[in-house]
């Protein structure tokens, strides 16, 4: 009787394992792709806001650079984004160390204040930041921009020099999500290739 009985708990608990193990996989299954899903949601969100804004890039003057910084997860350009004048605005995206995605935009002004209509303009008051997105996981050996000519070959290879700025004619957004590893889940990558129609109009009319 005694031997009956422990048989029939052993063999209760090795059901039991089974079946909690099976409610453990599906949970954690369940859990992981919501988590997938949560991270597709921010990487649209953060792609369609970086990209759209990266393509109002412009040059400020005639022989300079649209763009002030270009490095992997840092880009600063000048930009016709919400204008306080008729002169560009100063724009920045970078990854900062929370990873979250952030812009700030700076108007051109002039000393004192006032909206600046012809350069050379100042960027150091009415800045403004945006909060573009997180858990963007980009480093320098995961670039979330990669720089290209007029061809679409990658220029240099991390920070661009000064000289290697104006070949800019288009920029690749590789962006890397991860909210958590917790369930196994991978890291969501989007990307996309940013033409950049101020600056070819403005080099094609010199």
């Amino acid at each position: 009787m005694i031997f009956e009985m422990t048989l029939t708990i052993l063999i209760l608990s090795i059901v039991m394992a089974v079946v909690y193990a099976g409610i453990a996989s599906m949970t954690n299954t369940a859990a992981g792709t919501n988590v997938r899903l949560q991270n597709l949601d921010e990487a649209r969100i953060m792609m369609a806001t970086v990209t759209k804004d990266i393509r109002t890039a412009t040059s400020p003057q005639s022989g300079t650079s649209a763009f002030v910084n270009a490095a992997p997860t840092d880009l600063q350009f000048y930009a016709n984004l919400n204008n306080v004048g008729s002169a560009a605005s100063l724009v920045h995206v970078y990854i900062d160390a929370s990873t979250q995605l952030v812009e700030t935009v700076t108007p051109a002004t002039v000393a004192g204040g006032g909206s600046c209509a012809t350069w050379p303009c100042l960027y150091n008051t009415g800045m403004k930041t945006r909060f573009v997105g997180r858990y963007a996981v980009n480093t320098a050996a995961n670039p979330l921009f990669t720089y290209l000519d007029v061809n679409r070959n990658p220029i240099g290879n991390g920070t661009l020099t000064a000289a290697q700025l104006d070949s800019v004619r288009w920029v690749q957004v590789s962006l890397s999500v991860s909210k958590t590893q917790k369930y196994n889940t991978a890291v969501m990558s989007m990307e996309n290739t940013v033409g950049l129609p101020n600056v070819a109009y403005q080099q094609n009319t010199g």
